[in-house]
Protein backbone atom coordinates (compact mmCIF):
# COMPACT_ATOMS: atom_id res chain seq x y z
CA UNK A 1 0.00 0.00 0.00
CA UNK A 2 1.80 3.07 -0.92
CA UNK A 3 1.84 5.38 1.78
CA UNK A 4 -0.01 8.59 0.96
CA UNK A 5 -2.49 6.97 -0.93
CA UNK A 6 -6.15 7.92 0.42
CA UNK A 7 -8.34 6.67 -2.76
CA UNK A 8 -8.88 3.24 -1.65
CA UNK A 9 -12.55 3.62 -0.92
CA UNK A 10 -11.98 -0.36 0.45
CA UNK A 11 -11.54 1.63 3.70
CA UNK A 12 -14.72 2.21 4.48
CA UNK A 13 -16.01 0.54 7.97
CA UNK A 14 -11.84 -0.58 8.78
CA UNK A 15 -11.43 -0.12 12.39
CA UNK A 16 -9.23 2.90 12.44
CA UNK A 17 -6.32 1.18 14.29
CA UNK A 18 -6.66 -1.17 11.72
CA UNK A 19 -6.15 1.63 9.00
CA UNK A 20 -3.24 3.21 10.84
CA UNK A 21 -1.20 0.01 11.00
CA UNK A 22 -1.81 -0.48 7.42
CA UNK A 23 -1.55 3.06 5.91
CA UNK A 24 2.39 3.24 8.40
CA UNK A 25 3.71 0.19 7.80
CA UNK A 26 5.75 1.30 4.73
CA UNK A 27 6.99 3.73 6.77
CA UNK A 28 7.49 1.59 9.79
CA UNK A 29 9.55 -0.73 8.26
CA UNK A 30 11.75 2.18 6.12
CA UNK A 31 12.86 3.08 9.56
CA UNK A 32 13.68 0.27 11.03
CA UNK A 33 16.22 -0.48 7.39
CA UNK A 34 17.95 2.91 8.41
CA UNK A 35 21.80 2.41 8.80
CA UNK A 36 21.29 3.92 12.09
CA UNK A 37 18.59 1.84 13.57
CA UNK A 38 20.23 -1.31 11.72
CA UNK A 39 23.81 -0.69 13.80
CA UNK A 40 21.94 0.25 16.70
CA UNK A 41 19.97 -3.52 16.43
CA UNK A 42 23.45 -5.30 15.29
CA UNK A 43 24.86 -3.39 18.71
CA UNK A 44 27.41 -1.67 16.79
CA UNK A 45 26.55 1.87 17.47
CA UNK A 46 29.15 3.82 19.20
CA UNK A 47 28.27 6.52 22.20
CA UNK A 48 28.98 9.01 19.82
CA UNK A 49 25.93 8.08 17.25
CA UNK A 50 23.70 7.00 20.01
CA UNK A 51 24.05 9.94 21.71
CA UNK A 52 23.23 11.93 18.65
CA UNK A 53 20.38 9.70 17.81
CA UNK A 54 18.99 10.59 21.08
CA UNK A 55 19.31 14.11 20.68
CA UNK A 56 17.75 13.66 17.19
CA UNK A 57 14.96 11.80 18.77
CA UNK A 58 14.17 14.70 21.25
CA UNK A 59 14.10 17.08 18.20
CA UNK A 60 11.32 14.94 16.73
CA UNK A 61 9.41 14.62 20.24
CA UNK A 62 9.47 17.98 21.96
CA UNK A 63 7.95 20.19 18.88
CA UNK A 64 5.03 17.52 18.76
CA UNK A 65 4.60 17.52 22.48
CA UNK A 66 4.19 21.03 22.58
CA UNK A 67 2.01 21.13 19.53
CA UNK A 68 -0.35 18.76 21.56
CA UNK A 69 0.14 20.20 24.83
CA UNK A 70 -1.02 23.52 22.99
CA UNK A 71 -4.15 21.73 21.57
CA UNK A 72 -4.88 19.96 24.87
CA UNK A 73 -4.63 22.70 27.35
CA UNK A 74 -7.62 23.59 29.82
CA UNK A 75 -9.27 20.02 28.38
CA UNK A 76 -9.71 16.61 30.00
CA UNK A 77 -7.59 14.55 27.72
CA UNK A 78 -4.25 16.95 28.71
CA UNK A 79 -4.44 14.96 32.46
CA UNK A 80 -4.14 11.77 30.09
CA UNK A 81 -1.38 13.24 27.87
CA UNK A 82 0.68 15.25 30.37
CA UNK A 83 2.29 11.94 31.70
CA UNK A 84 3.41 10.49 28.68
CA UNK A 85 5.92 13.37 27.30
CA UNK A 86 8.96 11.22 25.80
CA UNK A 87 11.42 13.98 25.83
CA UNK A 88 11.39 14.34 29.62
CA UNK A 89 13.02 10.64 29.93
CA UNK A 90 15.48 11.96 26.40
CA UNK A 91 16.61 14.77 28.16
CA UNK A 92 17.91 12.34 30.98
CA UNK A 93 19.45 10.10 28.82
CA UNK A 94 21.49 12.85 27.09
CA UNK A 95 22.42 14.50 30.47
CA UNK A 96 23.55 11.16 31.75
CA UNK A 97 26.00 11.25 28.80
CA UNK A 98 26.89 15.33 30.17
CA UNK A 99 25.83 16.86 27.12
CA UNK A 100 25.65 20.70 27.26
CA UNK A 101 23.22 20.47 24.35
CA UNK A 102 19.97 18.75 24.39
CA UNK A 103 19.68 18.79 20.99
CA UNK A 104 20.65 21.47 17.95
CA UNK A 105 18.49 19.37 15.23
CA UNK A 106 15.32 20.81 14.16
CA UNK A 107 12.62 20.17 11.63
CA UNK A 108 10.78 21.82 9.26
CA UNK A 109 7.63 19.24 8.18
CA UNK A 110 5.92 19.77 11.71
CA UNK A 111 2.37 18.17 11.15
CA UNK A 112 -0.52 20.33 12.00
CA UNK A 113 -2.99 19.55 15.08
CA UNK A 114 -6.20 21.62 14.27
CA UNK A 115 -8.80 18.91 14.89
CA UNK A 116 -9.02 15.66 17.38
CA UNK A 117 -8.69 13.21 14.66
CA UNK A 118 -4.86 15.44 13.69
CA UNK A 119 -4.61 14.74 17.31
CA UNK A 120 -4.87 10.92 17.55
CA UNK A 121 -2.99 10.34 13.85
CA UNK A 122 0.06 11.96 15.95
CA UNK A 123 -0.44 10.36 19.24
CA UNK A 124 -0.79 7.03 17.45
CA UNK A 125 2.82 7.43 16.34
CA UNK A 126 3.83 8.91 19.56
CA UNK A 127 2.76 6.00 21.94
CA UNK A 128 3.54 2.88 19.17
CA UNK A 129 7.16 4.25 19.45
CA UNK A 130 6.90 2.78 23.01
CA UNK A 131 6.05 -0.63 21.88
CA UNK A 132 9.37 -0.70 19.51
CA UNK A 133 11.26 0.71 22.28
CA UNK A 134 10.51 -2.46 24.50
CA UNK A 135 12.44 -4.46 22.25
CA UNK A 136 14.97 -2.67 21.61
CA UNK A 137 15.82 -1.70 25.51
CA UNK A 138 17.06 -5.39 25.83
CA UNK A 139 19.66 -4.99 22.99
CA UNK A 140 20.50 -1.67 24.43
CA UNK A 141 21.33 -3.68 27.77
CA UNK A 142 22.50 -7.30 26.52
CA UNK A 143 25.33 -4.86 24.04
CA UNK A 144 25.60 -1.47 25.39
CA UNK A 145 25.10 -1.97 29.26
CA UNK A 146 22.44 1.14 28.82
CA UNK A 147 20.08 0.53 31.59
CA UNK A 148 16.92 2.86 32.67
CA UNK A 149 18.85 5.02 34.92
CA UNK A 150 22.17 5.09 32.92
CA UNK A 151 21.17 6.31 29.29
CA UNK A 152 18.49 3.78 28.63
CA UNK A 153 15.92 5.97 29.57
CA UNK A 154 13.70 6.95 26.58
CA UNK A 155 13.90 2.88 25.46
CA UNK A 156 12.31 1.80 28.91
CA UNK A 157 9.09 3.72 28.22
CA UNK A 158 6.53 3.04 29.84
CA UNK A 159 8.09 -0.50 31.62
CA UNK A 160 6.03 -3.04 32.59
CA UNK A 161 2.93 -0.67 32.53
CA UNK A 162 3.53 -0.33 28.70
CA UNK A 163 1.43 -3.01 26.97
CA UNK A 164 -1.36 -1.26 29.45
CA UNK A 165 -0.76 2.42 28.04
CA UNK A 166 -1.05 1.08 24.37
CA UNK A 167 -3.74 -0.29 24.97
CA UNK A 168 -5.75 2.63 27.00
CA UNK A 169 -4.22 5.11 23.65
CA UNK A 170 -5.94 2.36 21.39
CA UNK A 171 -8.97 2.55 22.75
CA UNK A 172 -9.41 6.27 22.83
CA UNK A 173 -8.88 6.67 19.45
CA UNK A 174 -11.10 3.81 18.94
CA UNK A 175 -13.91 6.29 20.51
CA UNK A 176 -13.04 9.27 19.29
CA UNK A 177 -12.48 8.38 15.87
CA UNK A 178 -15.30 7.02 14.01
CA UNK A 179 -16.63 9.14 11.04
CA UNK A 180 -14.76 8.06 7.83
CA UNK A 181 -13.91 11.68 6.77
CA UNK A 182 -12.44 11.87 10.23
CA UNK A 183 -10.32 8.70 9.94
CA UNK A 184 -8.97 10.03 6.85
CA UNK A 185 -7.48 12.78 8.42
CA UNK A 186 -6.61 10.66 11.18
CA UNK A 187 -4.28 8.81 9.08
CA UNK A 188 -2.92 11.67 7.06
CA UNK A 189 -1.67 12.93 10.37
CA UNK A 190 -0.30 9.87 11.10
CA UNK A 191 1.27 9.48 8.24
CA UNK A 192 2.63 13.33 7.99
CA UNK A 193 3.94 12.32 11.75
CA UNK A 194 5.98 9.15 10.62
CA UNK A 195 7.41 10.97 7.86
CA UNK A 196 9.05 13.55 10.44
CA UNK A 197 10.52 10.26 12.28
CA UNK A 198 11.57 9.44 9.30
CA UNK A 199 13.25 12.38 8.28
CA UNK A 200 14.77 12.07 11.91
CA UNK A 201 16.03 9.11 11.12
CA UNK A 202 17.02 9.45 7.50
CA UNK A 203 18.97 12.51 7.11
CA UNK A 204 21.45 11.11 9.68
CA UNK A 205 25.18 11.52 9.27
CA UNK A 206 26.36 8.03 9.63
Amino acid sequence: MAIFDHTNTDLQCIPIMQQLREATADAHAAIENTPIMQSLLHGNLSRPHYISLLQRLHAFHKPLENKVDHYLHGSDLYLIWSVRHKSVWLEEDIHFFKQKTISSFSFNCLPNILSIPDLMGCIYVLEGATLGALVIRKLLIEHYGYESNSGGRYYTAYGTATQNFWKQTSELINTTVTAEHDKKACVCSAQKTFLMYSNAMTSYDF
